[in-house]
């Protein structure tokens, strides 16, 4: 049995997922020994490959094109493997060589470059080849091949600052793919490398990344654990839900899961003392997953797709504040019961009834000394959005006059593209007399746009300068923004504009934030009094002992618009569509069966 896995063209992602065999087992390696030595031929076969530098300094250092280029790949290649051993059981160790001794078979791993277009449809940048054995899903060997074919559009470079939408960062590549060789599926929490379409910046690996190794090596370095039960009306769980739990202290989406058959879901926490919410949202793209995930529904609500929400109490006071939970606070341990899917965002009426006021009233965000962290989920609507700073924007208060500020910092956290939503948010305060500063996205070491944010502001000795006036404006994200973060936004993006905001008080440990406390809404209100969507009949994994050819066709198909696809062999068939070709090449060079993810670009 094989897997092969490849980047597309258009980008979908899906919280950390473990590759299954046809079996329903999870696909990882079992060796005995933990060095998983990798053979690589670093030369391209062709040098149409951008540089870092230009001609006059590669003159400078004598060497040709070709030599650079394998130069840089080794350096591209140490850096990725280095990550990936941080976090993973098994080191993987690169092995430089050249073409004539890296080959396919079935006991080594390798990476090579490769012109023959049979392996590649148009559009996709790179492949790996898994072999594994079905019952077990012990991994036997991994290959990785680069596309430099004429099927490839998009050029590949090996400066990491100039990927974009027709240039591909090697880096952002071959890190993809080496999770992939770990046994590692696609994610959609945003930024995680195991993102199936490549875009800026994929080459550093994501906590969701890491979470996913240690899910499927079951390694127990957290010391945390929060667990739940995705549910629709019937109380029935829900299989194949988007759980993505946020850390509200970092102002970011850690990591993210797919519930089980039974509507499960269960978060090793690796800082139990750190505060986190919860986000539920429905898939984006099915067949960029493994088979085991294709029956998984979405349209539970009057045959429409639920919306993504956040997990908050029942009842009217409630809504657009998710619990928020501090895993230290209750034995490291916390089970928060029925989380429901939601048909609307669960928002606050009055926060709503605001948006359609000339008189806009402020929303006064919780602010006691027992309660310094203050969350609220809002959204912003379209045109809201293409009025930017010139619309009203979303007003709160935040009082602190009534706590002792010691040395304390206030932090102001916005998040929208970390939860899927399309726009950047430009964020007016005035702290007590003082005049209103706006801030702004920043960018990171790359030049990519730091949409989810957070601005720092010292408390005042006199407590009645420690009022917080806070306005959120909507910004449109440019194109290239758009397309650096998402790859492909007008599929990934969520089809509501929901943000966070997250108001905290703390101190700086070790150049840390640490807030003043962990904030826990404890004892939580599950949503089994306020289930929502329609479960007409229960989705369940799919698994198969056996594909036929009719059935690897269709995957094949779907996979060049959503990037995970599992070829079958088996009992014969007609095979039919523009991945057929490749099927045939592929089984008769490896004598397999597969299963591909794509790296590709939009």
């Amino acid at each position: 049995m094989r897997i092969l896995l490849l980047l597309l063209i258009s980008q979908s992602a899906f919280s950390y997922v473990i590759s299954r065999s046809e079996t329903g087992a999870e696909v990882k390696w079992k060796r005995s020994s933990k060095t998983l030595n990798l053979y690589i031929n670093p030369y391209p076969v062709s040098n149409d490959i951008t540089l870092d530098i230009t001609d006059e300094e590669l003159d400078d250092l004598g060497m040709s094109e070709s030599n650079y280029i394998a130069s840089r790949m080794i350096e591209i290649m140490n850096e990725a493997t280095e990550q990936w051993n941080e976090v993973s059981p098994y080191t993987i160790n690169p092995i430089y060589q050249t073409s004539s001794s890296v080959s396919f078979n079935d006991s080594s791993n390798s990476m090579v470059f490769t012109d023959n277009f049979s392996f590649f449809n148009s559009g996709v940048l790179a492949v790996t080849v898994l072999s594994y054995e079905s019952d077990s899903g012990s991994i036997n060997s991994a290959d990785i091949l680069i596309n430099q074919s004429v099927t490839n559009f998009v050029d590949f470079t090996v400066d990491e600052d100039v990927s974009s939408l027709d240039t591909a960062y090697l880096g952002d590549v071959l890190t993809h793919e080496l999770g992939h060789m770990l046994g590692l599926s696609h994610s959609e929490v945003t930024n995680s490398t195991m993102t199936y379409s490549v875009f800026k910046n994929q080459h550093t690996i994501h906590s969701d990344d890491e979470a996913g190794v240690i899910d499927n090596y079951n390694l127990s370095t957290y010391d945390g654990l929060v667990e739940g039960t995705v549910v629709a009306d019937t109380g029935e769980g829900v299989f194949g839900a988007q759980v993505l739990l946020v850390s509200l202290t970092e102002n970011k989406v850690v990591q993210g899961q797919l519930t089980d058959e039974d509507g499960k879901f269960s978060f090793q926490v690796e800082d139990s003392n750190r505060s986190y919410s919860i986000l539920v949202r429905p898939l984006k793209n099915l067949s960029s997953l493994p088979d085991y995930y294709k029956n998984v529904k979405t349209d539970y609500c009057s045959q429409k797709v639920f919306v993504p929400s956040f997990f908050q109490a029942c009842g009217g006071r409630s809504k657009s504040r998710p619990h928020q939970m501090s895993p230290e606070n209750q034995g490291n341990y916390i089970d928060v019961g029925e989380v429901t899917i939601r048909c609307d965002e669960g928002l606050n009426s009055d926060y709503l009834a605001n948006k359609f006021s000339s008189a806009v009233d402020p929303v006064e965000l919780d602010t006691t000394y027992a309660q310094t962290t203050a969350n609220f989920v809002g959204l912003f609507f379209d045109d809201e959005i293409e009025q930017g700073v010139a619309g009203n924007g979303d007003s709160f208060s935040f009082d602190l006059s009534d706590i002792d500020p010691g040395s304390d910092v206030v932090r102001i956290g916005v998040m929208t593209t970390g939860l899927g939503s399309r726009y950047k948010i430009v964020t007016a305060v005035q702290k007590g007399s003082n005049s209103t500063v706006a801030y702004t996205a920043g960018i990171d070491e790359t030049g990519k746009l730091l949409t989810d944010y957070s601005i720092d502001f010292s408390l005042s000795s006199d407590i009645t300068e420690n009022i917080f006036n806070i306005t959120l404006y909507p910004s449109e994200l440019s194109t290239d923004e758009a397309y650096e973060i998402f790859s492909a936004p007008n599929e990934l993006a969520n089809s509501n504009n929901i943000y966070q905001l997250v108001v905290s008080v703390g101190r700086y440990v070790d150049g840390e934030f640490i807030p003043r406390e962990s904030i826990d809404s404890y004892p939580y209100t599950d949503n089994s009094s306020c289930r929502e969507g329609t479960l007409s009949y229960g989705a369940k994994p799919y698994t198969s002992y056996s594909s036929t050819s009719d059935d690897a066709a269709s995957s094949e198909d779907q996979g060049f618009s959503c990037a995970t696809v599992d070829i079958g062999g088996g009992d014969g068939g007609n095979s039919s569509g523009p991945m057929s070709f490749i099927l045939g090449v592929l089984l008769v060079v490896l004598s397999s069966r597969f299963r591909y993810y794509f790296l590709s670009k939009p």
